[in-house]
């Protein structure tokens, strides 16, 4: 087969319109379509070799390898086209993102901003995902904190999902952290006490929220009050269904906790703190804990590398705080501070 495949040079030469390469130059061709072929040939049993590494020897139970549908918005043009959905009037789209699309419009009733998040069409198709835009809808009405998105009204109009939530118009933590680089302790507490406030009380609730992360929390226009929002993939506790999206990781990898990666319909109210964690490591040092391009070394990293000390690349931070976030980012849940409350509170 290798043989053959070795004769091909002309056959590429042509394709590309380049009869006149070079024979070192279509040689060249040859190893890459070479390659290539193997690799088509090859690459389930890697696969699959690699899928038993990860099971048996760190016990990962999640295929961080099976792709997941495209629900990216490069290229979507599906907008909504006119000004009303329902009883709000003029639209104005405000965000976009794999999950829905956002709206700002003014409440009839309240008079006040609100965000209308719409599940895309494309997505409302998907059983899964329909279940999960519902879910959270279902988990933040339930919900009433001056720190978690409060909504207001959710449904289904002329096939759409929708809900209709609070409007905030500052930015989210993520760009702040992005633009800043990294936050001074005087003005990252605060918010950090606010999350942390949010979180408890979720917890308290019976909820785990499982994608704890700063693009997660939304700002105000001053940007001095925090705000937890997208709970699509939030736990309800003593529920008789858990909420995934099958053969998918539940949160999200930079922030995942050890028992997320490994049996994530059993977590706790620890995974949270967790991943309360790695956002303040990143807030004060403007840097992530674990850096790995390799989706598979950054879960062996939150499984097995000891979280990194913050004092490393902030000399001056205090050594009590640095102290907390490791304990924080434990990779036993009992480590682990047992609210995070109490663990703003030792930062503090």
């Amino acid at each position: 087969m290798a043989r053959s495949l070795l004769c091909l040079p002309p056959l590429g030469a042509a394709y590309f319109g380049l009869p006149s390469l070079s024979k070192s130059f279509r040689g060249l061709v040859a190893v890459a379509v070479s390659a290539a072929v193997f690799g088509a040939i090859f690459q389930p049993a890697r696969r699959q070799l690699q899928r038993f590494v990860d099971q048996r020897f760190y016990h990962i139970e999640i295929d961080y390898q099976k792709t997941p549908p495209d629900i990216s918005t490069s290229g979507n043009t599906e907008v909504l086209r006119q000004t009303r959905f329902g009883v709000y009037d003029d639209l104005e789209l405000i965000g976009r993102g794999g999950m829905a699309d956002v709206y700002k419009s003014i409440h009839p009733t309240l008079g006040t901003p609100v965000a209308i998040k719409i599940l895309p069409e494309r997505l409302a198709v998907e059983n899964e995902f329909r279940q999960r835009f519902v879910r959270e809808a279902l988990v933040v009405s339930k919900l009433q904190h001056p720190n978690i998105v409060r909504i207001f009204d959710s449904g289904e109009q002329d096939g759409r999902h929708y809900m209709v939530m609070e409007y905030l118009a500052g930015k989210d933590l993520d760009r702040l952290i992005k633009n800043n680089g990294k936050l001074p302790l005087a003005q990252a507490l605060p918010l950090i006490q606010q999350i942390a406030s949010a979180l408890d009380y979720a917890h308290m609730q019976g909820f785990v929220h499982r994608d704890i992360k700063p693009s997660n929390v939304l700002l105000d226009s001053n940007g001095t009050r925090a705000v937890l929002t997208d709970f699509g993939i939030a736990k309800i506790n003593d529920a008789h269904t858990v909420m995934t999206v099958t053969g998918y990781m539940l949160g999200t990898f930079d922030y995942i906790a050890p028992e997320q990666i490994q049996e994530s319909a059993h977590v706790d109210g620890k995974a949270d703190i967790y991943a309360l964690g790695v956002m303040v490591y990143q807030m004060l040092t403007g840097e992530m804990p674990f850096k790995h391009s390799n989706p598979g070394a950054l879960l062996i990293a939150h499984l097995n590398q000891p979280p990194p000390n913050a004092c490393d690349i902030l000399p001056d931070l205090p050594h009590h705080i640095a102290a907390a976030i490791q304990r924080a980012m434990a990779k036993k849940p009992d480590e682990r501070f047992a609210t995070a409350t109490e663990f703003a509170i030792e930062i503090a």
